[in-house]
């Protein structure tokens, strides 16, 4: 009997130990099995996603469906690590995306502008895009230009912004510019060559795009700030580098600028120089669909010529109201 109890005792004891070992037996290879899975499952997404981008029509036919379809993961997949990380144009774009205010977009039959040094460089410029406006149903066109990477046999995003509209866009609208006054002492190949650049430096500034801002100003341009207060004059000079100091200042405030202009006259000041006026509105918003700041203002500019280039050497801005007129220090 008590050999008997014995056995049974001894037998249940490697039964219940047998059985213990093989639960957690099981458990160890059931998650190692799991841990696996997931790692084989995200080795195979990389791989189609790298797969995607082997070429750039790929990449461009997703960059398309990321904005038109308003899908933020897609977008990041398409993007360097360069660009991602810590870029206020990738969190611009990304908030845009989100928002869905492009809603659609050209972005087949462009030209691709390969780098004459760096093979792995690309650019798209010009793509089309239709915008929502602000509050409103209705869109405006602007362009995009994309700059691309080739990291080992796979193409990334390494810069996203608003493009300036192609040259001959520019010019057309420069020589229509809000039925611009021009002096007819003035030549008139000087003047459409400044209603060019008053064009292009208004859209650079709204893209936000300084290296471009700042690229129509002479080395040597004097800026002027006028405030008025108790009906006095105050004047705040700036010089083209604490000029960039204040526009970058803007840039990180704002998400979106908008710069319309009307009421422009062209005066001469010497055989050299010429004096553009025109009323400024200006309007920027940290949210998308929210104005926060505007204002309207006189506007001076005085464009002298270096070489065969005009460059803006003389800008004042003043609050348009009632205020004493002064004259322009001519450059």
């Amino acid at each position: 009997m008590n050999n008997t109890l014995q056995n049974l005792i001894k037998h249940g004891l490697k039964r219940i130990v047998f059985m213990n070992v093989f639960r957690v037996f099981t458990r160890v290879n059931f998650n190692y099995l799991l841990v696996v899975l997931l790692i084989t499952i995200t080795c195979m997404n990389s791989f189609v996603v790298a797969t995607e981008h082997a070429n750039i029509d790929d990449l461009l036919s997703d960059y398309e469906k990321a904005y038109t379809e308003k899908n933020e993961n897609l977008y990041r997949s398409l993007c360097s690590v360069n660009f991602t990380s810590l870029n206020k144009q990738f969190n611009r774009n990304m908030v845009q995306i989100k928002s869905g205010s492009i809603t659609r977009m050209f972005i087949f039959n462009r030209d691709i502008e390969r780098s004459s040094i760096f093979q792995n460089r690309a650019s798209i410029r010009y793509i089309p895009v239709k915008i929502k406006e602000q509050s409103s149903e209705n869109s405006i066109s602007r362009y995009r230009r994309l700059d691309l990477v080739k990291y080992g046999n796979f193409w990334k995003i390494e810069d996203d912004r608003y493009d300036t509209p192609p040259r001959e866009e520019i010019e057309l609208k420069a020589i229509n510019i809000t039925n611009a006054k021009i002096d007819s002492k003035i030549d008139f190949d000087a003047a459409a060559k400044i209603l060019m650049i008053i064009e292009a430096w208004r859209v650079a500034w709204e893209n936000e795009d300084l290296d471009d801002y700042l690229s129509f100003y002479a080395d040597d341009a004097q800026i002027v700030r006028v405030t008025v207060a108790q009906g006095k004059e105050f004047r705040k000079y700036l010089s083209k580098s604490t000029l960039k100091e204040g526009m970058e200042r803007l840039n990180k405030r704002y998400r979106w600028i908008d710069v319309k202009i009307s009421d422009l006259e062209l005066t001469p000041q010497s055989e050299i120089a010429i004096l553009a006026k025109f009323l400024q509105y200006f309007s920027a918003g940290v949210l998308l669909d929210q104005v926060t700041y505007n204002d309207l203002g006189f506007k001076r500019l005085i464009f002298k010529k270096y070489g065969n280039e005009w460059k803006i050497a003389y800008e004042d801005w003043r609050m348009y109201e009632k205020i004493p007129s002064y004259e322009i220090e001519k450059k």
